[in-house]
């Protein structure tokens, strides 16, 4: 069915607009690919351009796209990006400050088999340093927690430059770079 004959044919509060299910995801029973490109340098404060590329190869489908009207279910799958100061601290112990948690909207159902681009925005935090910025594909709220829905984590560290436009040119002439996160094919999950 095309998205147009699913929002046609009508939804209830329990799907998406498009009519996938609203449910929370077992992440034991997804096998799928998160790949995000993101700039190495990028100016304090600023919007940061993102890629990013979510491909569902087995399991559920990732519901996506919300329904009209305020407020949004929490059983939706949203990136989830979060930036650590690490120049300041180990990894592992940089705590993220308030604003470097961000969440975006895939704004697309992706059924198992599925392959979807889409560009976000992230906002770069206003002090500079060296940052870790660590992305994964969840579902929750802020006031209930985020769980993952089992698609590995991209992690990339960022520089986080005085806001002088310096930092956009030196990487537009550098060019961005991509990682890509995966579920084994063992399905184990292993520590980074």
């Amino acid at each position: 069915m095309s998205d147009v004959e699913a929002i046609r044919n009508g939804t209830d509060a329990a799907t998406t607009l498009l009519g996938t299910p609203l449910v929370k995801i077992d992440a034991a029973m997804v096998r799928g690919t998160l790949a995000l490109r993101l700039p190495a340098l990028v100016p304090a404060g600023r919007p940061v351009e993102a890629f990013a590329t979510v491909t569902n190869r087995q399991g559920p489908a990732f519901p996506g796209v919300p329904r009209p009207g305020p407020g949004q279910h929490p059983q939706l799958v949203r990136l989830r990006a979060e930036w650590r100061r690490v120049d300041t601290a180990t990894a592992g112990d940089a705590e993220p400050q308030d604003g470097e948690i961000q969440t975006l909207f895939l704004d697309r159902d992706i059924e198992p088999g599925q392959r979807f681009r889409f560009r976000g925005w992230l906002e770069a935090p206003s002090r500079p340093g060296l940052y870790l910025v660590e992305t994964e594909l969840v579902q929750g709220s802020r006031g209930d927690g985020w769980h993952s829905i089992g698609v590995a984590k991209f992690r990339r560290e960022v520089e986080v430059e005085p806001s002088t436009g310096a930092a956009v040119e030196r990487d537009a002439r550098a060019g961005g770079r991509e990682v890509i996160g995966s579920v084994p094919p063992d399905g184990e999950r292993h520590a980074d």
